[in-house]
């Protein structure tokens, strides 16, 4: 695996840019169509940006080109490379897939600036954000709510939904990973 060199831009900062905690994790990575694993890994979601630690070279940690990567495993979770929304090919979470229909959230921080001295200018990020997306056969479709989930399906299958929905008391904005799958599969049925 090869890559840019990483210097670290985000020297003065409260906060992180990082998924999850500011360490490097375990994980796996697609690059070439070619699977490597027990890689430590670190995801910056501000830059949309995959770190690798070199083991070999110590402290060495260098940006993964894009392009060339299709998946990455890390913390429990699947990124993906898939075009979704307005985003267009991003790396998403795959938090459920089947062969009709997926759920993916497109993970991200932002960055404010903060001028809290004259003379020194600090940036804080924000906390995780995530937009939500649900893929219908070849077509995706950003949801916020239950309305908005239900509306991206075809009439068919509406009622159904909002039935399923109703007698699990599922709020998709804050159902769990689990929870999601479980509404997946049912869809795909």
């Amino acid at each position: 695996l090869n890559g840019i060199y990483f210097d670290n831009p985000y020297y003065n900062t409260s906060g992180h840019p990082f998924l999850g905690e500011d360490r490097f994790l375990e994980g796996s990575v697609v690059y070439w169509n070619r699977r490597f694993d027990n890689l430590l890994l670190k995801y910056d979601l501000f830059a949309q940006q995959l770190l690798l630690h070199h083991e070999q070279q110590n402290p060495l940690v260098i940006v993964l080109p894009n392009d060339f990567i299709t998946e990455f495993r890390m913390n429990g979770m699947t990124f993906r490379k898939v075009a979704v929304g307005e985003e267009g090919p991003c790396f998403c979470q795959v938090v459920a897939e089947e062969a009709h229909a997926g759920c993916y959230y497109y993970r991200y921080k932002v960055r404010h600036k903060s001028n809290y001295s004259q003379n020194l200018m600090a940036y804080i990020f924000s906390d995780e954000r995530q937009n939500r997306y649900i893929r219908i056969e070849d077509s995706s479709r950003r949801y916020r709510n239950n309305r908005t989930f239900v509306k991206a399906f075809p009439e068919s299958m509406r009622g159904e939904l909002r039935n399923y929905l109703r007698s699990e008391k599922t709020r998709v904005k804050e159902a769990d990973d689990g929870a999601m799958a479980g509404m997946i599969k049912f869809c795909n049925e």
